[in-house]
């Protein structure tokens, strides 16, 4: 079997030395969240921190959509990674592992895929807002202490959303619905390899959720 790898890699957004200062700003700013909003303020602390931990690649990506982020990777060297002399189910299981955390040709694909329809629906500043909100509470993470007061702010901000497309995009009822149905994608892009990607070469040797544990306590 034979998997197309990027291995070490580095983004590019066409030279306009934007890039870095972009993703550490998004970077921040999703810290940042946790404190901005009234409604998260019934979240345990530590259930905010394990929140924001599994959904920051989620809210940068939704960050990349909102300001028309594009970008090109230029891999340091192609590698074709083999595994040989593996039986099969043994294989597959190795295989996956590497494809979530290494980056692919698949992965940069699928997110200029997932990106670009994004900002095919033209979503407007609001709407993104409370589309990171809706990322941030993941009610099906299972290491929180409260789920209950998770599951009351995540269907609160719901309704704020509906009540927004109602009143501001009358005309168009399924907007919502297409909207929605974009969300798993950002959420399945594996995050390891946006990790790798995007941030690897910021964080150095640690990693993003050090990062973000050091911006929570700023």
């Amino acid at each position: 079997m034979l998997v197309r790898m990027l291995g070490e890699c580095h983004v590019s957004t066409g030279g306009n030395g934007r890039t870095d200062n972009l993703l550490a700003e998004w970077l921040t700013r999703s810290a940042r969240m946790v404190r901005k909003y009234p409604v998260l303020g019934s979240i345990d602390t530590e259930d905010m921190r394990t929140l924001l931990y599994s959904s920051w690649k989620e809210l940068v990506i939704l960050y990349m959509a909102q300001n028309n982020f594009s970008f090109e990777v230029h891999p340091a060297a192609n590698q074709n990674i083999v595994c040989p002399h593996i039986d099969k189910p043994r294989k597959r299981r190795t295989i996956a592992r590497m494809e979530s955390h290494v980056p692919s040709t698949t992965h940069v694909d699928q997110l200029k895929f997932i990106i670009g329809k994004l900002e095919q629906m033209n979503i407007d500043s609001k709407e993104f807002a409370l589309l990171r909100l809706l990322m941030l509470l993941n009610t099906d993470l299972r290491d929180l202490k409260n789920s209950n007061a998770v599951v009351k702010a995540s269907e609160q901000i719901h309704m704020l959303l509906m009540e927004y497309e109602t009143v501001c995009y009358p005309s168009n009822p399924l907007r919502l619905s297409h909207m929605l149905l974009h969300l798993p994608g950002v959420r399945g892009f594996p995050i390891m390899a946006f990790e790798q990607l995007f941030y690897r070469h910021l964080v150095g040797n640690t990693t993003v959720k050090s990062v973000l544990k050091e911006l929570l306590e700023t």
